[in-house]
């Protein structure tokens, strides 16, 4: 095999080794100094930047799925952190709101690397990101059974959307 070659496969599989230590060394650590985990800080640095939004609004502004968005809503609001204020008009739409807890708490969050993943990749052009975005399909389509990548072809590899909430 070509040196080159192995030497570009064990630099792929080290950075993979990287991130994957990354990541699980900063969930403690944010859950340490912040009693919240990196999905919750960036919900709450979300709601104190732009304010009251749907779930939608929020689910796309975290890159997460709905369900995912609901997850974390659900821990943030059993924290005193935020809630769900229903609308005057119509009853069946409510708003995400930071309680006056939630907006002390955003003040003082540390940076989630979920936070710094997201402002680092909107600082690149859209071509090295969707070549970015496929390189990673194809690293995820490497690793895992065929059945869990067939089934869900549009599930995220990078992690953002499997933070715990």
């Amino acid at each position: 095999m070509d040196e080159n070659k192995v030497a570009a496969i064990q630099d792929i599989v080290l950075t993979i080794r990287k991130l994957v230590s990354a990541v699980h060394l900063n969930s403690p650590r944010m859950k340490k100094q912040s009693g919240l985990t990196g999905p919750q800080v960036e919900a709450l640095r979300i709601l104190s930047k732009n304010g009251p939004l749907s779930s939608a609004g929020l689910s796309r502004k975290l890159f997460v799925t709905p369900s995912n968005v609901t997850g974390i809503i659900d821990r943030l609001e059993k924290k005193g952190l935020v809630e769900r204020v229903r609308g005057l008009k119509d009853r069946r739409v409510s708003q995400l709101e930071l309680t006056l807890k939630g907006r002390v708490a955003a003040e003082s969050l540390p940076s989630s690397l979920e936070g710094k993943l997201i402002n680092g990749l909107l600082d690149l052009d859209e071509e090295r990101i969707l070549l970015m975005a496929d390189q990673l399909k194809t690293i995820l389509q490497l690793i895992q059974p065929h059945e869990e990548t067939s089934r869900n072809p549009k599930s995220a590899p990078s992690g953002i959307e499997s933070g715990g909430g």
